[in-house]
């Protein structure tokens, strides 16, 4: 038997009624997805402000995978990774100011009295014989291991962003808007310091070498490295100077990113890079 126009509009918002009220919603899957890169690229924004990183990356990887060319969609993808992995520029401070000594972190000179002897140091320094001056700096401190432990990241953002827009993207770099530049800027400057870090970190431990800053060096604290061969003594060197390397550029870069912005901002960053950059280099020729 048909059924007449009225009870068959009935029916039907009984049915649709009856489907909310179990839980099923009939329009799900009809609310657009982002499809543009600029579409992805606003969600993700969004997706990142209300703290929800994975959904920025989830997105993000979809703008990267329809254009890898855009300068945009590398950096954001590069800050949500950071935003994802909780790496930023305090984690970056953190392991500066382990390095450098200002957070007083280091071990105390009963350390490196304890250190073992017959060791060749950078600079002929003997560390073991003046405890009054050095301190040892413990590579595997929370501070540099945390940095350690997202080394995958970090090498990923490298790609995205330092290789693959600060270096061979420079020209559509500098005519994106300015807010992406500062930003950037900055994820350039943190990939390069933590590059720096985990690789002297990784040769320290490769050798079983010891480092050591010097208080009392002039004019800058001296981060001096203590290797059982000279060839892994060798490697300490060239590590060392990779790591000044890698800070002066995080310098360069903020400092790039604080005159677009005409601001002062990251400066303890800056100067915890600086000291590190000049102690890594203190007791070596770098050049």
């Amino acid at each position: 038997m048909l059924v007449r126009g009225g009870e068959e509009a009935a029916w039907i918002i009984l049915l649709i009624g009856g489907l909310f009220l179990g839980g099923c919603n009939v329009f799900d899957g009809l609310s657009p997805e982002p499809s543009s890169v600029d579409a992805l690229l606003a969600d993700a924004r969004t997706a990142l402000a209300a703290g929800t990183p994975s959904r920025a990356v989830q997105l993000l990887e979809r703008a990267y995978d329809k254009d890898s060319t855009d300068v945009r969609v590398r950096i954001e993808l590069g800050n949500a990774l950071y935003a994802e992995r909780g790496l930023d520029v305090f984690t970056l401070r953190a392991a500066a100011e382990h390095l450098v000594g200002a957070s007083g972190s280091s071990d105390s000179s009963a350390a490196v009295r304890s250190s073992p002897n017959g060791r060749s140091c950078t600079d002929g320094a003997q560390p073991e014989l003046r405890s009054d001056r050095y301190d040892r700096i413990p590579v595997d401190a929370d501070p540099l291991r945390r940095l350690a432990d997202r080394a995958a990241v970090v090498q990923r953002v490298r790609r995205l962003v330092v290789t693959g827009v600060l270096g061979r993207r420079a020209e559509a770099f500098s005519t994106t808007e300015a807010r992406v530049r500062r930003k950037g800027l900055l994820v350039g400057a943190v990939t390069a310091g933590a590059t720096g870090v985990i690789d002297a970190r990784a040769v320290l431990e490769a050798t079983g070498s010891a480092l050591y800053l010097d208080r009392a060096a002039d004019p800058h604290r001296a981060l001096v490295a203590c290797a059982g061969t000279d060839a892994s003594l060798g490697q300490n060197r060239d590590a060392l100077c990779t790591l000044e390397a890698a800070a002066r550029q995080g310098v360069q870069w903020l400092q790039t990113r604080n005159r677009l912005s005409e601001t002062d901002r990251e400066s303890v960053l800056i100067g915890r890079l600086r000291r590190l950059a000049d102690a890594a280099s203190a007791r070596i020729d770098c050049s």
